[in-house]
């Protein structure tokens, strides 16, 4: 059994009798036993001020209870996610809890259905019929089916999943509550672009203005004092920034790359490229990805270039040999000696054989770079099934086009 106290003040009433009734319901849909006990009664002087002066004083009653509860043995019901309607589709905001536990582990053989994409909005557990603004997707375990539920019906399903719900409920309870009777707690709504077009475009367009590509989080922005890059695309949206014309060149191929992408988010992005349309809880990832997808093609031409390398290189000239030849310079990786900070230097002939020069000293070459490189032979050593050629007493020459 888990136990918790708190105190109900007496404006709050209602809306604790209105959780216990759902948590009474949902225990006995469970089997399992909850008591509620009423243990005190006291009341609270509560003072409104303004600058510094009282102006208003209220004597509140509070009841002390202590709840009772027993959870269940084995989880059968997961949370899912939050289903809403956009367009002719639907969005599902996929519970993070359920992304990491179940579609990300190779225990548990579960994925999306696309039907959840396209079904109507409606409890099939109230069996109301009601269509509803948005759903809450269940996943029941023992039958292996998704399901969807209203807010109202949510109790008997997921309590008993997170258990801290609970403590949250009627903690939440003991914290006094301004609002007058029948006000609204002012629940999110949801706003949408109606042009992912145009968000893409000028997430794509601030990428390109960087010299070193960078993502700014919310909450790295708070921890540096300056403005997330969500905030600063969706400025530029609202001051009517121009669209560089690289970044209108880039934007068809960063929606293919949001449409084959994989995961479980993957049929969230047709959705919207379907609709051109993006609520504002997807903004900030429709941002990271545009971020994503230029770091992505760093990575596959960076690969594609190692697999040609391995693939085509041959060593060059004998050892002790003196070697001219036009090459263009592609990485470099620097590592500690005992004797100081060492560089090796890679370069590619035309032909993708692979020449390296290490040094301890600093050579003024940015990828890309085309040179005329003279060095004598050093050895021939194979890594990672790439034949290197490495060179000594190197001198390089810029190649002006």
């Amino acid at each position: 059994m888990k136990t918790l106290e708190f105190a109900v003040d007496e404006r709050n009433e209602g809306l604790f009798e209105s959780r216990l009734e759902r948590l009474m319901a949902g225990c006995e849909a469970h089997g399992l036993v909850c008591e509620i006990e009423h243990l005190d009664t006291y009341t609270r002087d509560l003072i409104k001020e303004v600058r510094g002066k009282e102006v208003s004083r209220e004597t509140i009653e509070f009841k002390k209870y202590q709840l009772q509860w027993e959870e269940p043995d084995t989880e059968r019901y997961v949370y899912v996610g939050v289903l809403r309607e956009v367009g002719n589709s639907n969005l599902l905001d996929i519970a993070p809890h359920f992304q990491t536990e179940y579609l990300d582990n190779l225990e548990y053989d579960i994925g999306i259905p696309d039907e959840i994409y396209s079904v109507e909005l409606e409890c099939e557990h109230c069996l109301s019929g009601r269509k509803c603004m948005r759903t809450h997707v269940i996943f029941d375990l023992e039958e292996d089916v998704f399901f969807q539920v209203a807010k109202g019906c949510l109790t008997g399903y997921v309590y008993f999943t997170y258990s801290r719900n609970i403590e949250y409920e009627f903690d939440s309870l003991n914290v006094y509550d301004e609002r007058e009777e029948g006000q609204s707690s002012g629940v999110r709504r949801i706003t949408t672009y109606e042009d992912l077009d145009l968000l893409a475009k000028h997430a794509l367009t601030h990428y390109l203005a960087q010299e070193e590509k960078e993502y700014i989080s919310r909450s790295t922005a708070v921890y540096k004092k300056t403005k997330s890059t969500i905030e600063v695309v969706t400025g530029a949206i609202r001051k009517n920034d121009p669209i560089s014309q690289e970044a209108e060149e880039v934007y068809p191929l960063f929606i293919d790359y949001l449409v084959t992408m994989q995961g479980a988010e993957q049929k969230n992005m047709e959705v919207m490229v379907e609709e051109n349309s993006v609520p504002d809880f997807k903004q900030g990832y429709i941002v990271y990805l545009a971020y994503k997808y230029f770091n992505d093609q760093e990575k596959i031409q960076r690969e594609y270039v190692k697999r040609e390398l391995t693939e085509k290189s041959e060593y060059l000239g004998e050892i002790g040999e003196r070697l001219e030849v036009e090459v263009e310079f592609y990485n470099e990786v620097s590592f500690d000696t005992q004797f100081g900070v060492k560089t090796l230097y890679f370069f590619k002939t035309s032909k993708s054989d692979v020449i390296v020069w290490g040094t301890q000293a600093y050579v003024d070459v940015d990828e890309g770079d085309k040179v005329l490189l003279r060095g004598r032979v050093k050895e021939h050593r194979e890594y990672n099934g790439t034949q290197q050629t490495f060179v000594s007493h190197v001198k390089l020459k810029e190649i002006k086009n």
